[in-house]
Parts: C-alpha cells; sequence; structure tokens
C-alpha cells in the first residue's frame, strides 16, 4: 500500500520506505530568513560592549579628568595644603612608631 509521506510545495511523494527522502527535502527547503541571524545576535553586543565603554569613558572624562586638572594639580604645585607636611599625614610603619618595640626587624 502506497502512502503520502512527504507534502511540500515542490514535491509529492509516495512510496513505502522513502522517509528519509522526506527528511531531506526539508533541510534542503530550510528558509533562514525566517529566523533572528546571527549578525543581528553579534552586532547587539557590538552595539552594548560600545555603550558600556562609551558610558564609562564619559563618567571617566566628565569626572576623574577635571578633578586631576583642578584640584590634583593644585595640590601637587602647593597652591592647596600647603601647611601639611606628607610625613606627619603618611601612616608610620611598626619599626618606626614610639609606643611599639620591635624586637627583630626582618
Amino acid at each position: 500500500m502506497l502512502q503520502k509521506i512527504c507534502d511540500n510545495e515542490s514535491v509529492f511523494f509516495y512510496a513505502d520506505a522513502k522517509i528519509h527522502f522526506c527528511v531531506v527535502q526539508k533541510v534542503l527547503t530550510f528558509d533562514p530568513t525566517k529566523y533572528i541571524d546571527m549578525d543581528q545576535f553579534f552586532g547587539f553586543l557590538f552595539f552594548t560592549t560600545m555603550a558600556l565603554c562609551g558610558f564609562w569613558c564619559l563618567l571617566f572624562l566628565g569626572s576623574i579628568v577635571p578633578y586631576w586638572l583642578t584640584y590634583g594639580l593644585a595640590e601637587h604645585f602647593g597652591r592647596i595644603n600647603k601647611d601639611v607636611d606628607p610625613e606627619e599625614v603618611r601612616e608610620k610603619r611598626l619599626y618606626e612608631r614610639d609606643d611599639i618595640e620591635m624586637l627583630h626587624k626582618a
């Protein structure tokens, strides 16, 4: 008894043991435009990466660089904190402290 096993637009195939032909025919007529392309996915990943990089670059250029150009340079050239000695502010090492007696300095 013959039965219809492959119903495609281009092929009507009647046979007993030719089921594999139907599977091959379906794979050969696969339409990739119905699904999302990998180009679109990679484009989304690229856009997301560039957006994050742009955000952090703008944040850096908008906050850190102006600080360096104003307060940091002024402190470096002595316009701010003239009267502060860096050696007094610095945390001393154990062997430099007066309240601790070192038995052995490595």
